[in-house]
Order: C-alpha cells, then sequence, then structure tokens
C-alpha cells in the first residue's frame, strides 16, 4: 500500500479479511464479483472504497467516509451482502484499523472506549495503576494522537507518535560507560506465567554461569541463586542477579542462556526487560473488556508518571538508547530503528501475526 496524504476531516479505515475457501473462489473466478458488489455497496452509501486487493487468502481494502462509521454494523452488515451473491464465501476479521482524527473529542467511539476504562494493568505483570492516576492517564490518552486497530475480539490502541520514535539499544556500549546501566537496583518484575516459564531453566543456568565463571557461580550460590523464595529476581551486589560480566562488558544470563540453547527468549527472559522502552497496558472497561494500550516511554512525562520502569532519569545513564539527537560513535545514527520495528517480534510472539499485519499497514 502506498502511502498518503490522509485529510482527517474524513474517517479512514483499513480492513483485511481471511478468506476461508480461497481456492475455490479462485477456481470460479469470483473476485471481479467481489470488488463490483463491494464497490455497489459503498456507492450507496456514500464511502469511497480504495486499494482493494485480493490475494494470499487476504480481501484487503480501504474505506475514506465523511462521517465516522458504526464499523461493527458496517461489517456485519457488508458480509451477510456479499454471502448473499456469493454464497460459499466465508470471511473472517483479520485486522481493523480506525485511523485517528485531529481531535480524540471528534472520535466517539475512542472516547467512549477511553471513559469505561476502570482499572489499568501493567501487561505480563500483577500490578497497576492507582484510580489518581488512571484519571490522570485518561486525560493524557485523550491528548494523544491514537489508532484503533482490531484483531478478532481483541481491540488494540495504537501510539503511532511514540511507537515511531527511534531507538538503538545498544546495550554492550552503554554497559561500559555505565556499567550496569538499566539493570542497576531492583529487577525487573514477573508474571506467575513468567516465572514459571523461567523456574523449568534456572538449574540448568546456574550450571551454565559455572562453567562461565566459577568464582561468580559460588558469589552467586552464597547468596541463594537468582531468584528468591518469594519467586522474584533477587538483587545481586546492587544490579539484577541475572546481570554477569561477560567479554568485558554486562550481559543478562537470561538472555544469553536463551540464545546460547535457541529458545525464543519470549519464552525465558523477563518480559518487562525485553519491552523497553515499549509500553503495553492492559485497560480494564467497566463491562470487564479489556483494551491493550501500546506505546512507548520515550517522553519523560509518560516515563515518569505511567510506565513500569518509573522515571528514566532516576538511573544516572545518558539514554542515548532513546534520544537519538545525542548520538556519538558507538550509537551511530544510521542503527537507530522505530520502537515498532525493534519490537515486531516481541508483538507477534504475545498477539498474533493479525496485529502485527495491521501495524505493518499502519507504518506503511
Amino acid at each position: 500500500m502506498k502511502e498518503q496524504n490522509i485529510d482527517f476531516k474524513r474517517w479512514q479505515y483499513d480492513i483485511a479479511w481471511e478468506i476461508v475457501d480461497y481456492k475455490s473462489l479462485m477456481e470460479e473466478n469470483k473476485a471481479r464479483q467481489i470488488e463490483s458488489q463491494l464497490r455497489n455497496i459503498c456507492e450507496v452509501q456514500e464511502i469511497e472504497l480504495k486499494d482493494f486487493h485480493l490475494e494470499e487468502k487476504t480481501l484487503s481494502f480501504q474505506l475514506i467516509s465523511k462521517e465516522q462509521l458504526n464499523l461493527q454494523k458496517w461489517m456485519k452488515g457488508t458480509k451477510k451482502k456479499l454471502a448473499t451473491t456469493l454464497s460459499d464465501l466465508e470471511l473472517e476479521d483479520q485486522f481493523i484499523i480506525s485511523h485517528d482524527s485531529t481531535k480524540v473529542e471528534d472520535d466517539k467511539r475512542l472516547c467512549k472506549l477511553i471513559d469505561s476504562v476502570v482499572e489499568v494493568d501493567y501487561y505480563d505483570l500483577d500490578e497497576g495503576l492507582i484510580e489518581e492516576d488512571i484519571q490522570k492517564l485518561k486525560r493524557y490518552l485523550k491528548e494523544q494522537a491514537l489508532t484503533i486497530i482490531e484483531q478478532q475480539n481483541q481491540i488494540f490502541l495504537i501510539d503511532k507518535k511514540a511507537l515511531g520514535t527511534k531507538i538503538n539499544l545498544n546495550c554492550f556500549e552503554c554497559t561500559k560507560s555505565h556499567q550496569y546501566g538499566c539493570c542497576c537496583g531492583s529487577p525487573c518484575a514477573m508474571s506467575e506465567k513468567n516465572m514459571n516459564l523461567l523456574d523449568k531453566h534456572l538449574i540448568r543456568m546456574e550450571e551454565a554461569l559455572k562453567d562461565l565463571d566459577k568464582m561468580q557461580y559460588k558469589r552467586l550460590q552464597a547468596k541463594g541463586g537468582f531468584i528468591a523464595a518469594n519467586g522474584e529476581i533477587k538483587s545481586f551486589d546492587g544490579h539484577c542477579s541475572f546481570l554477569i560480566a561477560h567479554e568485558g562488558v554486562y550481559k543478562c544470563m537470561a538472555h544469553k542462556y536463551a540464545l546460547d540453547k535457541k529458545i525464543p527468549i519470549y519464552d525465558l527472559c523477563p518480559l518487562s526487560c525485553l519491552m523497553y522502552p515499549l509500553e503495553i497496558m492492559e485497560l480494564i472497561t467497566d463491562k470487564r473488556k479489556t483494551i491493550f494500550l501500546i506505546t512507548a516511554a520515550v517522553q519523560e512525562l509518560f516515563a515518569e508518571t505511567f510506565s513500569r520502569w518509573g522515571s528514566y532519569k532516576s538511573l544516572e545513564v545518558e539514554l542515548r538508547c532513546i534520544h537519538e539527537e545525542e548520538h556519538d560513535e558507538y550509537f551511530r545514527k544510521e542503527d537507530y530503528q522505530t520502537v515498532y520495528e525493534v519490537n515486531k517480534q516481541l508483538l507477534k510472539h504475545e498477539f498474533g501475526k493479525g496485529l502485527l499485519e495491521g501495524m505493518q499497514v499502519l507504518f506503511k
């Protein structure tokens, strides 16, 4: 899809449907019938249909409307009409993107979603925001330009500006200058699921440390190992117990072990460590529906008030990793990528390919 200048006085929706019986459809050459029927439906409703594509089991198109659509109602009605013309056509939602308008208050659906939030939890953690900060977050969100992506029954609020910020997580160079870097102080918390995954590898991880550095292994054993009795990662000499000195830099033992053993890092390492500065929050509505906010802690206001890591000023390190303008010979400007690009595989691992494909369209 080509990049387009979007007039946000109008409403834009990018939709992708998966065709269940694609082979039968192509054999009978019904693609033109589908496009023609879809154009007729849109014309009657004064909706502009653009970028119609039918390929690799996916039917995708873009809608431009002068008025905000009741999208779920439109989708249901349109699928029904298409099925009437093509009786064997079965469509499943792959992703739906509802682009933001110039003012959040103009987006009735987005305002309603934000207003309905009564609880905010950090994704993959058993903790969240207090009531006072929830109200602050709701006001903050209404000041941002957010995009809604839907994947089946899941709703994601995407902070495109934050996710489009360029970062360079050159942690090895950082530890040369700041020793422990972001791994100083209290280690990241873990969810029960994360703890259970990590627990399966703890003994072998300690053995791997013994092969790597016997002295450090003995010191760790004297302290009782990586994990405390309550399942939390221990702090060790002012840093996370998983942080080890190796080849002149500091490395995460959990991350190194996962790479050495070819274990997906998302199945082993604390997710909060892998995410930074990506932030994922679960917004729970008054009807107990979960909406996922996907943003990034790249601005001090958000980091200090809302992010799981708190203010990054307290780390007392030069944050070239999230400040592209401060690049140097080690944090090279050409190595900076957007938060979205850096975390594509993490997002796919946690939420599936539908969200990732929707975000690829959004960031094009």
